[in-house]
């Protein structure tokens, strides 16, 4: 059935070339919306989109601000990450006074083949901010230092925090839910520290792609001021470990590196070398020997997360890089 529902979107898309949003459809991947207090009842919307790098170029995007207006907001940067694109736009609203608002953006749409999201090629992805303004405080939002995508491996836990921090420091308590989308679920094994915002997968056992929606909560004086619902991928490979060296003698550094890597305990036959990014794809390739300490030369790719494999004998490992 989801093969050919599949097909008649693209059939769609096939016979209305001047739709451009069908064009590139199924290319929207993570975000989330943050905020800054500008003065009294002002504040900036700050809406992040990770998107695949063949994604259209939209100069704008409508929001909603939540007391009523809808509107159109620019692009302010788009820049290239890891073989993805984070695009940035940036409103600025005057609300009409005291009260909960509830900033939100809806992007078609998703990347195709998620897990978790049954058809997910034509679900929207969902971003939401809810905000409290009161005229006795200002209030910023909370802010990440992770982006919302990473990598793990088939049959090992998995890691992340999101690295957010609150620019009042506020106190923030950290919770994930289903993503949006008809059907969603939270991956089986899946838990949040709700104090410091560890997020644990517990031996995912399906490679594949799968979105989570993490919920960051901000607190004042006991009330909450702000809840940030960002919504996340998480590609999961069939390789072995990605945090573990391949051998007690395989070693690779720097890790962050600008570029260039150095092997070295290598064994004596050849060793190949497979280099993927965030999405899965293949982006280097070559065999080592072992000569000295061989370098590979990573100076070609953009910034981000990556993953090394390696292949000893008939065994794969993997070890996450980052090159910044």
């Amino acid at each position: 059935m989801r093969t050919y529902y599949f097909k008649l979107i693209l059939a769609v898309c096939f016979l209305s070339p001047y739709l451009k949003e069908c064009a590139h459809a199924q290319d929207l991947l993570a975000g989330e919306i943050t905020s800054n207090h500008v003065s009294g009842f002002t504040y900036d919307a700050i809406i992040t989109i990770y998107a695949k790098d063949t994604a259209i170029n939209r100069d704008s995007i409508i929001i909603a601000w939540g007391d009523g207006v809808n509107d159109t907001v620019l692009k302010i940067s788009d820049n290239k990450i890891n073989d993805l694109r984070v695009i940035t736009y940036m409103g600025t609203h005057l609300f009409p006074g005291d009260g909960v608002y509830s900033i939100s953006y809806s992007g078609n749409y998703r990347v195709s083949g998620l897990e978790n999201i049954p058809f997910s090629e034509t679900t929207s992805l969902l971003l939401e901010h809810t905000l409290l303004i009161s005229s006795t405080y200002n209030n910023s939002s909370v802010q990440f230092l992770s982006p919302p995508y990473d990598i793990g491996a088939s049959g090992e836990v998995y890691n992340y925090w999101p690295a957010a921090y609150d620019p009042d420091g506020d106190s923030l308590s950290y919770s994930i839910n289903a993503p949006s989308g008809s059907g969603s679920s939270i991956p089986a094994g899946i838990s949040i520290n709700a104090i410091t915002g560890d997020l644990i997968w517990n031996l995912p056992s399906q490679a594949g792609d799968y979105a989570i929606r993490l919920e960051v909560t901000e607190w004042r004086n006991s009330t909450i001021i702000s809840t940030v619902k960002r919504e996340m991928l998480i590609h999961i490979s069939a390789f072995t470990s990605i945090h573990m060296p391949v051998s007690n003698d395989i070693k690779i550094y720097p890790n962050p590196t600008a570029g260039l890597i150095t092997v070295t305990g290598l064994p004596r036959e050849p060793t190949r070398i497979t280099v993927y990014n965030v999405l899965g794809q293949m982006v280097h390739e070559e065999t080592l020997t072992r000569s000295g300490e061989p370098v590979i030369d990573l100076s070609d790719l953009t910034d981000g997360i990556y993953l090394i494999q390696v292949k000893e004998g008939q065994q794969t490992h993997g070890i996450r890089i980052i090159k910044q």
